[in-house]
């Protein structure tokens, strides 16, 4: 079952905290988050919107993604973006592998 608009999630790694809220959610598959992630005393404001629209020979996935840096996490805005790229990459890769197995389980 999908999250709906409203709910919350938080997640802890190390010393970075991640929470975040479920803003929209439009069917079949379209969820828009809003995240916080705190490392010390740099905060990045993350909004994610995130599409999945079937095809002929699959579907398409995107990603609109648009963060904003506090002042000390701006003084580390290359570290930042490439911890961003990483994560959106992991995310995509993630997607790929559950859709694919999605996929075979609908041939059979």
């Amino acid at each position: 079952m999908a999250p709906g608009p409203g709910s919350r999630y938080r997640s802890e790694f190390g010393s970075i905290a991640r929470a975040g809220r479920v803003v929209e959610v439009i069917r079949p598959v379209a969820i828009t988050l809003k995240e916080s992630i705190q490392d010390g005393p740099c905060r990045v404001s993350l909004t994610m919107r995130w599409r999945i629209d079937p095809g002929l020979a699959g579907c398409t996935v995107r990603l609109r993604a648009h963060y904003d840096l506090n002042q000390p996490a701006m003084l580390r805005a290359r570290h930042w973006e490439q911890r961003m790229r990483h994560n959106f990459l992991n995310q995509f890769a993630f997607l790929a592998v559950h859709l694919e197995r999605m996929q075979t389980c609908q041939k059979t």
